[in-house]
């Protein structure tokens, strides 16, 4: 390659690198200008994010009461925990403009805090609980899906005690006879696994649509 040549890739990438530095100054800039605007935007799309889990974690069905005690009052905590912060941010970066007229005028009268609402501040609090609600039917609609898989999970332990099965691996089984098996292929209904140290002996674990297993081959010609 010519000196010529080289001169002008040199100058073109300096072009290219005194550009980018350029733009990325103004970014800079502009980050810097409207940063409060920024992180009012970041917490309020994290506050929708929360409030819609926190739906779901109050519509869902758990395996114990205890447990789903638990997540409710951690839906309370998240939703509450949402609303308040996009509050207080709002009164910081725009004061007045996303809080209750008390908060404004920082008096904090219990009643006031709860009724005294201005526009924005109203439109927060409905779209953070509108969410919310969205998220528990989405949670209730999920628990028949989630009470089926513990219920098949149930099921294939007992299977698998059943059969002399032992998982010892996530893709690999040992049976009563210490004869271990690799799974090798999901197919429609049934998973295919390959009998260790049997050449073309394959062993067949059928399950129905609900995830249950339904039979064990044992070690098989394959098929």
């Amino acid at each position: 390659m010519s000196i010529l040549q080289t001169t002008a890739l040199i100058a073109g990438g300096s072009a290219v690198v005194g550009a980018g530095a350029a733009a990325g100054r103004d970014v800079y800039q502009g980050v810097k200008r409207n940063i409060g605007l920024i992180l009012i935007l970041i917490l309020i799309g994290s506050a929708l994010y929360g409030s819609w889990w926190a739906g779901i974690w109050w519509g869902r069905n758990y395996r114990s009461w205890y447990t789903g005690l638990l997540m409710r009052l951690v839906a309370l905590l998240t939703l509450g925990s949402c609303w308040l912060g996009v509050i207080i941010a709002g009164h910081i970066v725009v004061p007045g403009l996303l809080v209750p007229a008390p908060i404004a005028t920082w008096t904090w009268e219990i009643v006031d805090h709860f009724t005294t609402f201005d526009t924005a501040g109203g439109i927060v609090t409905l779209s953070l609980a509108g969410l919310a609600g969205l998220g528990v039917l989405a949670g209730l609609a999920s628990r028949m899906d989630r009470r089926q898989k513990w219920e098949a999970a149930t099921h294939n332990a007992w299977f698998l005690q059943t059969y002399g099965l032992q998982e010892i691996q996530e893709d690999r089984l040992r049976d009563q006879d210490d004869q271990g098996y690799r799974l090798e292929n999901v197919l429609p209904g049934e998973l295919e696994f390959m009998a260790l140290g049997q050449s073309g002996m394959r062993a067949y674990l059928t399950f129905d649509e609900s995830g249950k297993y339904t039979s064990w081959s044992g070690a098989v010609p394959q098929r």
